[in-house]
């Protein structure tokens, strides 16, 4: 990390962050179709999928 990194003295408004979020997330590589090389795979299992969204959601704040 450079040593010249700053604090900007004013933030995004939250609808500008989301929406820059939603741009990058936008270019990233389609994972569910199976174009990603690794240990990424997608059982596509909407239920299965929802059931650790809520898991991850509730530890979200802490350090586990």
């Amino acid at each position: 990390m450079s040593s010249d990194a700053t604090i900007p003295a004013h933030g995004r408004s939250a609808d500008e962050l989301l929406a820059l979020i939603d741009e990058r997330h936008a270019a990233d590589i389609d994972w569910r179709g199976g174009k990603a090389f690794s240990l990424v795979y997608n059982v596509d299992d909407h239920e299965h999928e929802d059931l650790i969204e809520q898991v991850a959601l509730r530890y979200l704040h802490d350090n586990a």
